[in-house]
């Protein structure tokens, strides 16, 4: 489920909550903002009533934002263990998994990448390699946080990612994308703030037209669909968080990013 998906069937979940369909509404709103705006206004309860009826990403972000969730913990590890990317995520970055440990990392298995994201990233994992390797290899190196481009501009595409701050200007990473190639970019679980596009080709920062306006989630993967606006410049026609979507709707071309 893409980012906008979420948003609207958040909207209809927080019917009665004004404060926090004011949060989901506004774009520059992360989880954590939405998650707090609804804690505050409608208390645990109600979030965790909402949240076990939306996608396993919801239950892994209340567990790492929201503090002293008390008996809804067990309920919302659950969720989370649904998928092996939230799965791995609610390993790192929550404290505590208790009794579900193994079944996120089951979960994590399910997914060579996710598996061996989560051998390589998460502490104490040395003891679970058993369980993670059942998955099998990883696809590739550089797997788990993978820009896919399909490059509908008539040119090469040159593309960047920034994985500093929004904003900054020395920590920008650019590549080539060729004429009418649709190719994944592997960032080596490096977390992004922007995402750049622009064609033809200058010096790396000129016509740059960043994508999204403001700082992106960019420790899970996004797929970019690009053409050409009228002046001439890349335009992102299409983005989503779905990246296995787009591969599907636009395969790969085959080739690899300069």
């Amino acid at each position: 489920m893409n980012q906008i998906d979420q948003r609207k069937l958040g909207l209809r979940l927080a019917k009665g909550y004004p404060k926090t369909q004011s949060a989901i509404e506004n774009v520059n709103s992360c989880y954590e903002d939405i998650l707090k705006a609804a804690v505050a206004e409608g208390g645990a309860d109600a979030l965790v009533a909402q949240v076990l009826q939306g996608p396993p990403q919801w239950a892994y972000a209340t567990l790492r934002w929201v503090p002293n969730l008390g008996a809804h913990r067990d309920s919302l590890l659950k969720k989370a263990a649904e998928q092996p990317i939230w799965a791995y995520h609610t390993l790192r970055y929550v404290p505590d998994v208790g009794a579900h440990r193994n079944a996120l990392l089951k979960m994590a298995a399910r997914d060579p990448g996710w598996a061996h994201m989560t051998a390589l990233e998460v502490p104490d994992a040395g003891g679970d390699r058993a369980i993670l390797r059942a998955g099998g290899p990883p696809v590739e190196s550089c797997y788990g946080y993978d820009t896919y481009f399909v490059n509908q501009t008539g040119k090469d595409l040159r593309v960047g990612y920034n994985t500093a701050v929004a904003g900054s200007r020395s920590s920008w990473t650019f590549a080539t994308v060729l004429k009418g190639q649709n190719v994944g970019y592997g960032r080596c679980l490096t977390c992004v703030s922007e995402v750049c596009v622009t064609a033809p080709p200058p010096a790396e920062d000129q016509y740059c037209h960043s994508w999204p306006p403001g700082p992106i989630d960019g420790c899970v993967g996004w797929g970019f669909r690009v053409v050409l606006d009228g002046n001439g410049f890349a335009s992102v026609a299409e983005a989503t968080t779905d990246t296995g979507a787009m591969r599907a709707k636009y395969p790969p071309t085959g080739g690899a990013i300069s």
